[in-house]
């Protein structure tokens, strides 16, 4: 069994979506948290067509598209106004993704749905159930209606802190991004793994990075730093999960590959700007074979990224 593993990473995914079209690989399972989880509904398809509706949702979006209310500025950096403002008012998040479903549905519609749920490749999104304080990962494979599993991505690619929560029967929902981003050990839970690829939305230089943040006095730098610290904990996290998931991978003797970004692309994943990301899809598509962008990993190599070694 072959299975892709997609990380977070906002408008990054369009590198990612760049990359995945040059071979246009088979998988039997996908799994997707955040922009992943927003990809691999067409991906589970796999077909010509499917593959263009990926390059124009990834290189022709804007922030009216997801946003309904737009927390940063222009320049990518979070409003501290917008923010003060929408606390004052009695709202648990700094902005809203409304219009994400109705995104979502523009681009994979009840036809599609019905061609992944025929398609040979199972589609997982993993999302939080903020409720129970659990990842769960909902299958193409259930019996969701499509309005179900559609309004399923929309919450897993809707972060908590940006957005304010979906309700499911009394049950609330939200991007499992702050309690997975890399979902390799869930891979490694299904029977008969033969390989996994994994895409990652950031150098790999900068994950295996632990950074910590700054002591800031001022009110305004204190609110962006807040933000930024919700940042540094997600960075953080992939660190450990890429850690914890690879070094599964080789105990199990499980070939792994993690494909990554450069630092081509410094930007905010959370603007989409469309002609940023056609650039990202276009370096994506160009780069896919960059031996500089891919680590194979094995007991030996694993060693030379991550300082911390457990049973191998």
């Amino acid at each position: 069994m072959k299975i892709l593993c997609i990380g977070g990473g906002g408008m990054l995914g369009a590198h990612t979506v760049g990359r995945l079209s040059v071979e246009k690989k088979k998988y039997d399972k996908i799994i997707g948290v955040s922009t992943g989880a927003m990809m691999l509904c067409l991906l589970g398809i796999g077909d010509k067509e499917s593959y263009e509706k990926l390059k124009q949702a990834y290189t022709t979006t804007t922030n009216k598209d997801i946003f309904s209310y737009y927390p940063f500025t222009k320049n990518g950096e979070l409003s501290v106004w917008k923010t003060l403002w929408r606390s004052l008012t009695g709202h648990v998040s700094i902005g809203e993704t409304a219009n994400l479903d109705k995104f979502i549905r523009k681009w994979f519609t009840r036809l599609d749905y019905d061609k992944l749920q025929k398609s040979e490749t199972e589609v997982i999104v993993a999302v939080l159930n903020v409720t129970t304080g659990c990842v769960e990962y909902k299958s193409s494979r259930d019996s969701y209606s499509y309005e179900e599993f559609t309004r399923y991505v929309a919450a897993a690619s809707s972060p908590e802190l940006l957005t304010s929560l979906w309700n499911f029967d009394g049950w609330e929902y939200s991007d499992a991004g702050l309690a997975t981003l890399v979902p390799i050990v869930e891979a490694t839970n299904y029977g008969g793994v033969k390989e996994i690829d994994c895409y990652v939305h950031r150098p790999f230089t900068r994950v295996i990075k632990n950074s910590k943040p700054l002591m800031i006095r001022k009110f305004i730098q204190i609110v962006k730093a807040c933000y930024r610290y919700v940042i540094i904990q997600r960075d953080n996290l992939e660190y450990n999960e890429l850690r914890e998931g690879i070094l599964t991978c080789l105990v199990d003797n499980i070939p792994i590959k993690v494909y990554y970004m450069d630092n081509q692309f410094k930007v905010n994943s959370m603007v989409m700007n469309p002609k940023t990301m056609l650039e990202m899809y276009e370096y994506g598509r160009d780069n896919h074979y960059n031996k500089n962008m891919v680590i194979e990993f094995t007991k030996e190599n694993y060693k030379q990224y991550f300082k911390k070694q457990v049973g191998i």
